[in-house]
């Protein structure tokens, strides 16, 4: 895989995962934050693209609000909560309540395997083993169980987390749904993510005749490569340069 191609500000539809495409991976996902400077490249970048540019994140978009500025869109739960500028995410009840019951049983199981963090979301819920890594196995049959239990769940795995998020919901479906709305429709989709979680959404952007970029070591279908992080914000301030760099 190869750099990419700049920016395109005029005719790009830009997708961007947040954990370890946007901030580092951080022990504590809750400690993950942006500087003012990278959010603040994000607003302009938003407002010269008009407003072609979203963020998909297996995060709750009330996680992403208190991490992002409010003028992007934000997707959470891998697809299940959209959010548009200035707006909040519309709440599913039904999907709220399932995921609740999931998250009470998996406490259960965090409680017994030291150092892995439960995160309840509005849409699933999450098991983090950073600190544990030889805990994945265990935490991916517990995840398995809990979802069976419960039902409606898909299993996700990550980056040392594994996850259950609604039935047929995915990166690469919020990502088409979004290619439909007036502020992307007509332009050429560029997917940037770093996990598994972002090769669906990867994947169809290239379908659509866009680009696909891949953060960081490891296989993937993207076909260009950016290695960290700070390497992804030095790409996208070169769209804005002399602007902002």
């Amino acid at each position: 895989m190869t750099h990419p191609p700049q920016l395109n500000l005029e005719a790009d539809a830009l997708f961007l995962d947040f954990d370890g495409t946007l901030t580092e991976i951080v022990t504590r996902p809750d400690d993950a934050r942006l500087s003012p400077e990278r959010a603040n490249r994000l607003s302009e970048l938003a407002a010269r693209m008009q407003g072609a540019l979203a963020i998909l994140s297996g995060r709750p978009v009330s996680d992403l609000d208190v991490r992002l500025p409010r003028v992007l869109w934000r997707v959470g739960g891998h697809g299940a909560e959209t959010a548009a500028p200035g707006e909040l995410a519309a709440t599913n009840s039904t999907t709220t309540a399932k995921a609740l019951a999931l998250t009470e049983v998996l406490r259960g199981v965090a409680a017994s395997l030291d150092g892995v963090q439960v995160e309840e979301k509005p849409t699933g819920a999450a098991l983090h083993f950073r600190t544990r890594p030889e805990a994945g196995p265990a935490c991916s049959e517990a995840m398995r169980a809990a979802a069976g239990k419960v039902g409606g769940f898909e299993i996700q795995h990550g980056k040392m987390v594994v996850e259950a998020r609604p039935a047929g919901v995915n990166k690469g479906e919020a990502l088409a749904r979004l290619m439909g709305m007036p502020a992307f429709r007509g332009r050429r989709p560029v997917m940037i993510g770093d996990d598994l979680t972002d090769e669906s959404a990867m994947h169809f952007a290239q379908t659509l005749g866009g680009l696909a970029i891949k953060v960081g070591a490891g296989h993937s279908c993207a076909g260009f490569r950016l290695h960290s992080p700070e390497d992804v914000h030095h790409w996208l301030g070169d769209a804005l340069a002399p602007a902002l760099r």
